[in-house]
């Protein structure tokens, strides 16, 4: 429509403007002076003026038709341009009311998303805030879980090591107890075995006491209770390869004769064992003319 007006304005400015160029061309053939009397060259041109006038005359008419076809064409052309533009206008605002409703649609259609995504995010967040507490609880249940486990770990650990100190104590015990039996029982062991080797030495001993009595010539006339000590050294078989005297009698005659009887009586009569041997190897004995004691 505000397109249509300025057409409008400028095709009836034409109009008044030809109708005026029209106006004038009459009131100046009207209100021209009398002429002469015409001459026959004044008659000529006078008729070459009416002539025009009247070609003039249905140039104008001719354009005025013209004129007027194009007024008609030009305001059935915005007649339907206007049309074109009314139902254009009605369109635009048919479409305007559509867009409007759908804008409107489609506004609330957002709204009530918008809405619904705003429960959503409560109810998420409300879910959000609950699993926090979940999980806050279940954090602190398990650190006293574990400080409980920590402490069963500690108290385990304590009756551990209780128990294995008592597990030692009773080891150490045992093996005290063990070893002092072992220790009693090497010393029955070995106070049995002496007893033995006591008891070897001590027969081998009076074997050799009565090997040598055998062999020893008392002098006349000796004291028989005076006595004297001897030291004998054997080789392996009783050989006699050394006899000293330790000790005196007060008779050197007596103490002769007993080194006499010894080195007589050799081989001595000794064990065959060599650790029992090795302790014979340097025996000292005491004799008298009645017995070697």
């Amino acid at each position: 429509m505000e397109n249509a007006l300025p057409l409008r304005k400028s095709f009836s400015l034409s109009l008044v403007f030809h109708a005026v160029i029209f106006i004038a061309l009459i009131v100046t053939l009207v209100l021209s002076p009398p002429a002469k009397p015409p001459t026959t060259l004044d008659l000529q041109q006078s008729t070459k003026i009416v002539q025009a006038v009247s070609v003039n005359q249905a140039q104008v008419a001719q354009e005025m038709a013209k004129l007027k076809n194009q007024q008609a064409q030009a305001q059935a052309a915005e007649q339907a341009r206007l049309a074109a533009l009314k139902q254009q206008a009605a369109q635009a605002a048919k479409l305007k009311t559509q867009q409007e409703q759908a804008l409107a649609q489609l506004k609330a259609q957002q709204q009530a998303a918008l809405k619904q995504q705003q429960a959503q995010l409560a109810k998420i967040q409300q879910q959000q805030q609950a699993a926090q507490k979940q999980l806050q609880s279940i954090q602190q249940n398990t650190q006293k879980a574990q400080q409980q486990q920590q402490q069963v770990s500690k108290q385990l650990a304590q009756t551990k090591q209780q128990k294995a100190n008592e597990q030692k104590q009773l080891q150490q015990a045992a093996e005290n107890s063990l070893q002092q039996q072992l220790n009693q029982d090497a010393t029955q062991l070995n106070q049995a075995k002496q007893q033995q080797i006591n008891s070897e030495l001590a027969k081998y001993t009076e074997l050799i006491r009565q090997a040598i009595s055998q062999q020893w010539i008392v002098p006349a006339n000796s004291n028989r209770s005076a006595f004297c000590i001897l030291e004998i050294a054997l080789a392996p078989g009783g050989v006699v390869t050394n006899v000293q005297l330790k000790q005196t009698s007060g008779d050197p005659v007596l103490d002769r004769s007993a080194i006499t009887a010894v080195y007589k009586a050799s081989p001595l009569p000794v064990p065959t064992d060599p650790s029992l041997f090795k302790l014979m190897q340097d025996i000292q004995l005491k004799v008298q003319p009645d017995s070697v004691s």
